[in-house]
C-alpha cells in the first residue's frame, strides 16, 4: 500500500469504500487496538493544499456528541490536499439491515416498533444537528449505519457542506437522486434543513415498504415520479415557483398530475398506518418552509405508541439478523480464500494485494 499521513498512529486493513469522495478503510489503533474507520478526502485543488473552511467544519463536527452520530475522532491533515477523517467504526447499515431480515425468515422491510424505534433515532439526530443549523445534503439508507447493540448513526453528516461539494458532484450514483428534496433537483441555489426533511421521509417510507418511494434513473425521472405521487406543484402550494429564476430548472410546460392530497401517498405505503402516512405527508410538502422539522415530528401522534420504551422483541430481531449477515460475510471471505488459493495452484497469482 501506497504510504498515508495517518500510518503512523494507524494500521490499514483493508479498503471497505470508495467513490468520487475518496476512500475508505478499515484500520486498527496500534497503542489501543480500537477499530476505526479512515476516510481521505478527495479534494479539488491540490495546489491549495487543505481549504481553512474544511478543517473548521471539521471541527465543528468533532464536537458534535449525540448516540444517533457517527463520532469523528480525529481529522488529520496530509502534507499536500489530503485530510483524513477518522470515525468510529460500524459496517453495517439500514440497507444492509433490510436485506438481511430475509436471512431470518422476515419480509425485506421493517414494521411495528423495529420501524418506529429506527425512526425516532434518525429524527432525533437530524433534530440535533439541525438545531445547530448543520445540514447533512445526502441522506439515504447506506448514511444510515447500525451499531453491534442495533443503534442508528447517521455519518457523514455535513461533509457535504464542510468540503464546500456542489450537491450534485457529491457522488454519481442515480441512487442518491431518490431522495433528493424537489428544490435540488429543480436547481434551487439556497436550500435549508427542509432538504434533510425530506429524505428523511423518503428513507421512513422505505423502511416501512422495502422499496424506494421516488425510484427515478434521472432527474427529471424522479420528478415526475414525484408529481405522480403528490401532483404536479404549483405557486399555491409552492410559492417560489411564482418568482421568476428563483427555481432554475422549473418549467411550465411539466405534465400536471392533479393534486390529491394524501391518497396516492396511502396507496403506496401500504404498509404503514394512517398517523404513519399522515407523517411522511408532512416531511414531503414542497414547499420546504412548510415541511414538518424534526423536533416536531419527534411529537407526532404516530410515535404515541412508543412510550413505554422499546419492544424487546426487537433486539431479538436485530441480533438475528446481524449474525445471519456476519455468517454470511464470513461464507463470502473464505470462497474468497479459496478461490486465491485455487488461482495460485493453478499459477495465477494471489488474485490482488490484500491489505494488512
Amino acid at each position: 500500500m501506497e504510504p498515508e499521513a495517518t500510518d503512523e498512529k494507524y494500521r490499514r486493513v483493508e479498503v471497505v469504500g470508495e467513490g468520487t469522495y475518496g476512500v475508505v478503510w478499515r484500520a486498527v489503533e496500534r497503542t489501543t487496538g480500537e477499530v476505526v474507520a479512515i476516510k481521505k478526502m478527495r479534494l479539488e485543488s491540490e495546489e491549495e493544499g487543505v481549504p481553512g473552511t474544511a478543517v473548521r467544519e471539521c471541527s465543528i463536527l468533532m464536537e458534535l456528541q449525540h448516540p444517533a452520530l457517527v463520532n469523528l475522532k480525529e481529522v488529520v491533515a496530509g502534507a499536500t490536499a489530503q485530510i483524513y477523517l477518522v470515525f468510529e467504526f460500524v459496517d453495517l447499515d439500514v440497507k444492509k439491515l433490510m436485506k438481511g431480515l430475509a436471512s431470518v425468515g422476515m419480509p425485506t422491510y421493517m414494521s411495528g416498533k423495529l420501524l418506529k424505534s429506527y425512526a425516532r433515532q434518525l429524527l432525533e439526530g437530524m433534530a440535533y444537528c439541525h438545531k445547530r443549523k448543520i445540514l447533512h445534503r445526502d441522506l439515504k439508507p447506506q448514511n444510515l449505519l447500525i451499531g453491534r447493540s442495533g443503534e442508528l448513526k447517521v455519518a457523514d453528516f455535513g461533509l457535504a457542506r464542510a468540503f464546500e461539494m456542489p450537491v450534485d458532484n457529491i457522488t454519481t450514483e442515480v441512487i442518491t437522486l431518490w431522495y433528493r428534496a424537489p428544490e435540488i433537483l429543480l436547481g434551487k441555489a439556497v436550500y435549508s434543513l427542509g432538504v434533510d426533511m425530506w429524505s428523511v421521509g423518503c428513507i421512513i417510507a422505505e423502511m416501512a415498504q422495502g422499496t424506494a418511494l421516488f425510484p427515478g434513473d434521472s432527474e427529471i425521472d424522479t420528478l415526475f415520479k414525484i408529481f405522480k405521487t403528490l401532483g404536479t406543484p404549483d405557486d399555491r402550494v409552492w410559492p417560489e415557483l411564482g418568482e421568476e429564476g428563483k427555481i432554475k430548472h422549473w418549467k411550465l410546460t411539466f405534465p400536471k398530475w392533479p393534486a390529491c392530497g394524501q391518497d396516492r401517498l396511502r396507496e403506496k405505503l401500504t404498509n404503514m398506518d394512517t398517523p404513519g402516512v399522515d407523517l411522511i405527508y408532512r416531511m414531503l410538502q414542497y414547499d420546504p418552509q412548510q415541511r414538518i422539522s424534526a423536533a416536531d415530528a419527534l411529537d407526532h401522534p404516530w410515535f404515541s405508541d412508543m412510550a413505554g420504551g422499546e419492544d424487546p422483541r426487537v433486539a431479538d430481531t436485530l441480533r438475528a439478523v446481524m449474525h445471519a449477515i456476519e455468517k454470511e460475510k464470513q461464507a463470502r471471505a473464505e470462497r474468497d480464500r479459496r478461490m486465491r488459493a485455487a488461482r495460485a495452484a493453478r499459477g495465477g497469482g494471489g488474485g490482488g494485494q490484500q491489505h494488512r
